[in-house]
């Protein structure tokens, strides 16, 4: 048994000889490193094999602790795409590969790259990668779950049966709540999904549906968690008098997003302060110089007086 270290540059191409693993290994990086700039450019690629002689007939075998390759730009990494048709149908070359640069699949054999086990490390590696997957893997919710944890984004890439898949869509929005973005209309509708993703995410309302965006008991159950949702709240629904009202009571810097017309109302704002005396700073000028208005803010926030009027 012997290893042979191949080396390609531009045209030309020469092996070496070695009886050892680790000399082989030697080899190959001092080859890399003592080349001039211009070898290196001209370098397509440099690996290993493992050559052995089964009755007297010699052949070559991928050796999964060794296999280099380098390109012309100084970074090392499995070079799929320039290795031979043999490596490239090789599940550990390809997965070593996949490990380092995900997008190696496209250059996997076929049947490699319709491979569960290559598929999940690879988008385990760069979940994007799932746009160049087939609509098969695009429909996996093994793949598709594992794609997401690594980013977000690879749910553009997913089929439409995904993105109405409730179970999936509920695990993704709890990852990043804007992955409401991507779900299915219906999904969007859905009370528990979206809420999922307002806790998660205030932005997330920007992407529920117009019904759910104008639903006071939805709403109001979203703002205890997070407040800055009513900013993707309708229009309508930061008139909407009793609405805000309640909100105020229950959260009261939930003035903020009230209409101009509700910082000036006295009851609204009144509710607001006696909740959260910070709630103050939002309130409309006649308010802030409100003397029953502002005595409610101190009493609950001290250092709310920075914000009533000096008249």
């Amino acid at each position: 048994m012997e290893y042979i270290l191949i080396n390609q540059k531009g045209d030309d191409s020469f092996d070496e000889e070695f009886e050892t693993k680790e000399d082989a290994l030697k080899a190959l990086d001092a080859e890399w490193y003592h080349m001039n700039e211009e070898d290196q450019k001209n370098c397509t690629s440099m690996y290993v094999l493992k050559s052995v002689q089964p009755n007297e007939e010699e052949e070559f075998h991928y050796d999964g602790d060794i296999i280099k390759a380098y390109k012309y730009d100084g970074h090392d990494y499995t070079d799929l795409e320039n290795c031979p048709e043999f490596m490239r149908n090789d599940k550990d070359v390809v997965l070593d590969a996949v490990r380092y640069r995900a997008d190696s699949i496209q250059f996997a054999s076929e049947e490699l790259r319709n491979d569960k086990d290559v598929v999940l490390e690879a988008v385990n590696r760069d979940g994007l990668v799932l746009e160049i997957l087939s609509k098969e893997f695009q429909n996996d919710k093994d793949v598709i779950l594992e794609a997401i944890k690594n980013d977000i984004e690879a749910l553009e890439f997913a089929s439409k049966e995904i993105k109405a898949d409730k179970e999936v869509m509920l695990k993704a929005v709890k990852y990043e709540g804007y992955a409401l973005k991507y779900a299915s209309d219906e999904l969007k509708n859905d009370r528990e999904v979206v809420l999922a993703a307002v806790e998660n995410s205030r932005w997330a309302l920007e992407y529920a549906s117009d019904e759910l965006k104008n639903d006071r008991e939805f709403l109001l159950k979203a703002i205890r968690d997070n407040i800055e949702v009513l900013e993707f709240a309708n229009e309508e629904i930061k008139n909407d008098r009793e609405f805000l009202l309640e909100a105020v009571r229950q959260t009261g810097l939930s003035l903020e997003y009230a209409s101009d017309e509700l910082k000036n109302d006295r009851e609204v704002v009144l509710a607001a302060v006696k909740n959260d005396g910070w709630a103050l700073n939002y309130a409309s000028y006649e308010c802030k110089t409100d003397r029953e208005v502002v005595f409610a803010a101190v009493k609950n926030e001290g250092r709310a007086l920075q914000f009533a009027s000096d008249e």
